[in-house]
């Protein structure tokens, strides 16, 4: 039969067995939002013919969780506060009043026994609500009363049960232990600092570095122990009768208002904890010695543990900086020992503060590598999602071409007139443009610009040739992505499709790009006829570029297959045209000048 989650979602039926994503029994972690649905084991549904009435995971526990949680936490800053500082005023409403009155003349009495009655009836609730234990989810009613009768039953009962209610009337000074055994609740969920370790799963909370969220836990558990170190304090010494001549008698405070008993409390606190003192005033009595002895004792440990943290994390705050110092240090060495020029100097420091603010201290290839391959990918996917959604080639790329590519591209910034590859050098490298802007230039002359959503440099991957144009950074920073020569061949041997298209437009490319340069030059000589001279001389450096360009050992292998297939037939020399005429060129040129600023213009 199936089992229908009773005060959850009505909609939702649980099958007799089934699997579900594994959660946990922390209601702290489903609570700040534990990721049920991905990335989580496998967990066994077990129930039988008497299963108890609610899922674990319903949203009616979730809600019921929520006010759990916000009760124990009235409960830990509240009632220690009232039981110091209030006691005398309760034992005068108490003899005054019947119980009645006293609900009727304090709101916080009545949230008290409302409180009361939240938790007797969270017991309940614990006896007929499942419970995952080693990745089983456990419905049977029996299993699940005899795994809460072993954990949690004996704590909750003794805080849940309304034991100041009983000794109403008696006004003995013992009246406030009760009332603060109720301060148990908080083990429900072990300790309250994994409490508020789970606010780190809240969005806003999320944001914020490392250091800023444990600064920000430290802070808490400190505030909560100086205030519960201050209502100790004020409470072991508030009978008058019997503590005549105890720090609060002697210090004036007997007749003073709630708040400067509690300001002067929590000094007194604090300063113990940081053996800075005594507060207002010094142990008057044996017994003011032995609480001053345990206060002094509990906060030596609490302030070592809380600086050794904060010391461990300005340590690690302070890594990347002490990194960059040393490097800089080095890189002055070095300058210095090679009397290296001012400007160069400059530029060598501008080069690595900006490299340093982009790449920060870690390395992110090592940080990828720990990363399961499918996280891997969505990773690189996310990071390099701006240059894939700009880059018109990627548009009919393969899935499975551009989710291999993003994993092998690598990060790389560069300055204003910083020259990523020269004219003439081997190919290593292709690059894609993610921002900024870069000047290609071909035998010094300015040929096109290159912005973001270009790539540039595959001309020479593809065929195996020098570079034949310089790239130049023209913006006051580049980011770009660069992809390697090793890493590039093995994705073109897997993606053979994705290679050929590549190849048809580089050949395209670099028919534009000589055509370019030979307009520049032709726009640089004067407005006369050319001599023939000229014209050859034009001719015979274009051909040049084509033999720099087509080497036989690549290019033969690569172009018979092509042409098998019909896919484009190679560029072919003894066909390359004469210097055109004016008028024509400006016919030839003009699809070259709509392909300015396009990607892959340069190789």
């Amino acid at each position: 039969m199936d089992l229908r989650v009773v005060l959850g979602d009505p909609e939702l039926t649980v099958p007799k067995e089934r699997r579900l994503r594994r959660s946990t029994n922390s209601f702290r972690k489903k609570l700040f939002g534990q990721d049920r649905d991905e990335n989580a084991e496998e967990i066994i549904t077990q129930q039988s013919s008497n299963n108890v009435w609610i899922h674990p995971l319903s949203k009616f526990r979730d809600g019921w969780d929520t006010t759990t949680l916000i009760l124990v936490v009235y409960t830990v800053l509240v009632l220690p506060f009232r039981a110091a500082f209030f006691f005398d005023y309760y034992k005068d409403l108490e003899h005054d009043h019947n119980l009645f009155l006293q609900l009727q003349a304090d709101w916080m009495l009545s949230t008290d026994l409302l409180t009361d009655l939240f938790f007797m009836a969270d017991i309940l609730m614990n006896f007929n609500t499942g419970v995952i234990v080693d990745q089983v989810l456990i419905m049977d009613r029996k299993e699940v009363a005899r795994h809460y009768c072993k954990t949690w039953l004996a704590l909750d009962v003794v805080a849940s049960f309304p034991l100041d209610l009983i000794f109403a009337g008696k006004r003995l000074d013992m009246w406030r232990l009760p009332r603060l055994l109720k301060i148990i609740r908080v083990m429900h969920y072990k300790s309250l600092t994994h409490a508020l370790h789970s606010l780190g799963r809240v969005p806003l909370i999320s944001e914020m570095s490392r250091f800023h969220g444990q600064l920000l836990r430290l802070l808490t558990f400190l505030t909560i122990w100086v205030h519960w170190n201050a209502c100790f304090q004020y409470a072991s010494c508030a009978n008058p009768r019997h503590n005549r001549m105890c720090w609060v008698e002697a210090g004036g405070l007997l007749q003073a208002g709630i708040w400067e008993k509690y300001s002067w409390s929590v000094l007194k606190a604090l300063s113990e904890t940081v053996a800075a003192g005594y507060g207002i005033q010094n142990p008057a009595t044996a017994a003011d010695c032995w609480v001053t002895i345990i206060s002094l004792l509990m906060g030596i440990c609490i302030w070592t543990y809380l600086t050794s943290i904060l010391t461990t994390l300005l340590i690690v705050l302070n890594a990347s900086s002490s990194e960059y110092t040393s490097k800089m240090a080095s890189l002055n060495q070095f300058m210095q020992h090679r009397k290296l020029p001012q400007d160069m100097r400059r530029r060598i420091r501008d080069t690595y503060e900006a490299r340093w603010k982009a790449e920060k201290h870690f390395d992110e290839e090592e940080i990828l590598e720990e990363l399961p391959g499918s996280l891997r990918v969505q990773v690189c996917m996310h990071t390099c999602a701006d240059v894939i959604n700009s880059v018109p080639f990627f548009d009919d790329a393969e899935e499975g071409f551009i989710a291999s590519l993003v994993t092998l591209l690598r990060p790389q910034v560069c300055l204003k007139d910083e020259y990523l590859f020269r004219e003439g050098e081997v190919s290593r490298e292709m690059f894609f443009l993610k921002s900024g802007a870069v000047q290609v230039e071909m035998r010094g002359t300015a040929v096109t610009i290159l912005k973001r959503g270009s790539y540039f440099g595959e001309i020479g991957l593809l065929r195996g040739a020098r570079r034949s144009a310089c790239v130049k950074a023209i913006s006051d920073t580049c980011d770009l992505f660069m992809l390697s020569k090793k890493a590039f061949d093995g994705l073109m041997e897997e993606y053979p499709d994705s290679f050929r298209a590549m190849d048809l437009a580089a050949e395209h490319r670099l028919r534009a790009l000589r055509a370019s340069w030979a307009w520049e030059q032709r726009d640089s000589t004067p407005a006369q006829p050319r001599a023939k001279g000229a014209a050859l001389q034009q001719l015979l450096e274009m051909q040049h570029l084509e033999r720099v360009s087509h080497p036989s050992s690549r290019r033969s292998s690569a172009t018979g297959t092509l042409a098998e297939h019909g896919v484009w037939q190679p560029f072919q020399v003894a066909h390359a045209p004469a210097i055109p005429e004016e008028e024509d060129a400006e016919q030839d040129l003009l699809p070259q000048q709509q392909d300015r600023g396009r990607p892959g213009a340069a190789r």
